[in-house]
């Protein structure tokens, strides 16, 4: 509850001592002296120097006190818990999942950091140290660069109290998404053609199907009717946008409630994208429509009479792709401008990477062309002689199609076969958080962590 201190006044000069102690220069029997007991809240102390405090401020501080103390006496002691029995750590992209069995009453703190040293009580001198306190099991740990060894160890403490020892150190090491692929469910009959993310991952598709995933792993059907068959779906400035058949759109805020709006056109839409300003989506005979709220949408041409399949936006140029190799660019969606193709194959994606500053487009006959700039495109030796339908990047690049085809790349040059698991038809993958995302045929999902 505080310090108690012996205490003299001499003429309203005050100096603490000890039991029977005296200040220096001062007899055992001074004149005008007054000596006691006081609560160290009661003074105000500069120097040797001591005032005491009014005695209505003095009581206060002290109940207050008093009342603190005794709170904090009826709860119970903070102990020390035992650490897990053991502890599991996968390796994602840019990140790690740390699991570990619970038990309830404890309070887990998740330890980790690039050096092979680290315990629970270095790790705020280790380099890289961090811990997660509050943890719970599995536990997603992010921020960790790819290629760079981790180490992790997990304790346990109750109401509060000092951590127990660790377990022993568990090392992996964190590596770009797209290499190892997983079957979900499948979640609808019909075709998935569209998948974006935007905090939540959403897949459209043919008749109308619409679904919802906070992980790419276990999927919602969204509670929305529409009879068009969806083409994509895209996210920017805060909103989801699906497109489709006939022009329709559709928009929400949450994935959740969604509102049809007036593309203003009746051309099939095929593609779309947002740059932060505006969203964009693209279609047949070289539609396009633009909107800055989602809400009203204005249409143009981008100067082909092809269609466009594939849109992407980066290096503040926005780049569509279509039908014969078509490849068409524009600043400000406002004009547009043709640029020399070289591929005649149609084109059915593009995607940029302002990681590598690349556009790549995939297409028919597993056609790759890839640019540095929007404007000037190199053929890359083909991926197989089936089409590729979808291409994204994550922390490297994923393109997928026909026959479950999967590649991968880290430059968009050099590619390798990535094993799908699937012989289905993939016609969209998108890259969100920790995983990729693809969808296709017959309501077939896959994710990639």
């Amino acid at each position: 509850m505080g310090q108690w201190l012996t205490y003299a006044v001499y003429d309203r000069v005050g100096v603490i001592f000890g039991p029977g102690l005296v200040p220096a220069g001062k007899s055992e029997s001074p004149r005008r002296v007054k000596v006691g007991i006081v609560h160290a809240a009661c003074l105000s102390i500069t120097g040797k120097r001591i005032e005491m405090i009014r005695l209505p401020t003095c009581i206060l501080t002290v109940l207050t006190m008093a009342t603190i103390s005794l709170l904090a006496g009826c709860g119970s002691e903070g102990k020390s818990a035992s650490a897990p029995a053991s502890i599991q750590v996968a390796a994602g992209d840019n990140s790690a999942v740390v699991s570990f069995p619970m038990e309830s009453n404890v309070e887990y703190w998740v330890f980790y950091a690039p050096s092979s040293s680290l315990t629970s009580t270095n790790f705020n001198t280790v380099p890289g140290g961090k811990v997660i306190t509050s943890a719970v099991s599995p536990q997603l740990v992010l921020g960790l660069p790819n290629g760079t060894p981790y180490y992790f160890t997990v304790n346990g403490r109750t109401n509060n109290g000092p951590g127990g020892s660790g377990t022993s150190l568990i090392s992996v090491t964190p590596r770009p998404a797209g290499n190892v692929w997983n079957s979900g469910a499948s979640i609808v009959a019909s075709e998935l053609r569209g998948v974006t993310y935007g905090g939540v991952f959403v897949v459209v598709g043919a008749n109308g199907a619409m679904f919802s995933s906070s992980d790419g792993i276990t999927w919602t059907a969204i509670n929305y009717t529409v009879a068009s068959d969806l083409n994509a779906a895209f996210f920017g400035i805060g909103r989801y946008i699906a497109v489709g058949v006939g022009g329709v759109v559709l928009q929400s805020s949450d994935a959740i409630t969604w509102a049809p709006v007036s593309s203003g056109t009746s051309d099939h839409l095929y593609a779309g994208a947002s740059n932060g300003a505006v969203y964009l989506a693209v279609g047949a005979k070289g539609a396009f429509t633009v909107s800055a709220d989602a809400v009203t949408w204005g249409i143009g041409n981008a100067g082909t009479s092809r269609d466009l399949y594939g849109l992407a936006v980066g290096n503040g140029l926005w780049v569509a792709v279509g039908a014969n190799g078509v490849i068409v660019t524009s600043p400000d969606t406002g004009t547009w401008q043709a640029v020399a193709s070289p591929t005649t194959s149609d084109l059915k994606a593009v995607t940029y990477s302002a990681t590598t500053g690349t556009f790549v487009a995939v297409g028919a006959g597993g056609t790759v062309v890839t640019s540095p700039d929007g404007v000037h495109w190199t053929l890359r030796a083909p991926l197989s002689s089936s089409t590729l339908t979808g291409v994204s990047y994550g922390s490297q690049f994923a393109a997928i199609g026909d026959n479950g085809s999967i590649f991968t790349s880290v430059d968009g040059i050099t590619w390798q076969s990535a094993p799908s698991g699937t012989t289905a038809n993939l016609r969209a993958v998108a890259f969100g958080s920790v995983r990729f995302v693809a969808a296709g045929a017959a309501g077939t999902n896959l994710y990639a962590n």
